[in-house]
């Protein structure tokens, strides 16, 4: 027999025809007239439907077709002229048919179509890419997060040490402070007595001020997690009410306190005691690194928030360390350097 022509003669998805050239179509062409289709992740059932023409006696004609890359094994159709597959996995396939005559055993046709079937786009390679990044950003912040953990637990054992230190040693301290006092109160004390035991009175002062200070360390610990508890305050009176407090060690050092407030402004709500540990510190340190001239205290508003600024004369905070100002118990170069101690 002379070979015969092998025709596609539909293709459809989800049990639907689809026509070539239609607005969205896969097919550009007639489907016998494709060489290969893509198709999309959610495209992967179809059936193709296949004929011979131009053979005289069509009922000895039998059938062999296969998908590679999904059976390898050629399947036997006589009378059935369509198949179908269906879920089929993302990938490169080749569908083949050949014809035989029934009687002679002799191939009269063969032809094939080319299907592609593309991954879903979470699974390209681009999204692959963006995966990788992500957790690649995901590892590197978990890794940094557990080792500001670790450097913070090292850091807060450090300060439990310090701590129960200081309580240890303030008792000697203070059984050392109260001889000195009375030594300083005697009459008769020579000149060069009175000014070795003010010397001493002096550091002893100090050093129950840093005992006091890492004390004060305890107590922020202690509390950090407790709620606010807040009440309404005339912020002006109630500034007043602190610069009060360093009114006279202001005086010693001639250094001034000033405080600007805007007109009517209204009563704003805070933690009394919160806030006093947070202008006891602002002042404190302003007022400790300050040799001479003013500190000036604003308090303002804009858009519905008010803030309170303190700005001094002193050794301020160089440019290149500002950053780290809210850095725990961090201490700028020239303040290390400067006489007076601090915890930062």
């Amino acid at each position: 027999h002379a070979p015969v022509e092998l025709t596609l003669t539909d293709f459809k998805l989800l049990y639907e025809s689809v026509k070539a050239g239609m607005k969205g179509s896969l097919l550009q062409t007639n489907i016998n007239d494709t060489r290969k289709i893509d198709l999309k992740y959610n495209q992967n059932s179809f059936s193709i439907s296949f004929s011979a023409i131009n053979f005289a006696v069509p009922h000895r004609i039998r059938y062999e077709y296969r998908l590679e890359n999904h059976n390898e094994e050629w399947e036997h159709s006589n009378s059935v002229r369509n198949v179908s597959y269906m879920n089929l996995s993302s990938g490169k396939y080749v569908f083949r048919l050949r014809a035989f005559d029934k009687y002679t055993g002799q191939q009269v046709g063969e032809r094939s179509l080319d299907i592609v079937i593309h991954n879903p786009y979470w699974v390209s390679w681009w999204a692959l890419f963006i995966y990788f990044i992500l957790l690649s950003v995901f590892v590197y912040m978990f890794v940094q997060y557990r080792r500001h953990k670790v450097n913070e637990g090292r850091i807060r054992d450090k300060i439990r040490s310090f701590i129960s230190i200081a309580h240890d040693i303030r008792t000697p301290v203070t059984l050392i402070k109260a001889p000195l006092s009375e030594l300083e109160a005697q009459e008769g004390l020579p000149e060069q007595g009175k000014k070795t035991v003010a010397v001493a009175m002096k550091n002893v002062e100090k050093l129950m001020g840093m005992i006091t200070q890492l004390l004060e360390l305890q107590k922020t610990e202690l509390h950090a997690e407790e709620c606010l508890k807040v009440s309404p305050y005339d912020i002006k009176a109630y500034l007043e009410e602190k610069m009060a407090e360093f009114h006279l060690a202001a005086m010693q050092k001639s250094v001034g306190i000033e405080l600007e407030v805007e007109p009517d402004m209204p009563k704003v709500w805070i933690d009394r005691e919160k806030m006093d540990h947070i202008i006891d510190n602002l002042l404190s340190n302003a007022l400790k690194y300050t040799e001479k001239g003013v500190i000036h205290i604003l308090v303002k508003t804009a858009r519905k928030k008010w803030t309170i600024e303190v700005k001094d004369t002193g050794i301020g905070i160089p440019k290149e360390e500002q950053g780290n100002i809210f850095h725990e118990y961090y201490r700028a170069q020239n303040a290390m350097n400067f006489e007076e101690t601090g915890s930062g």
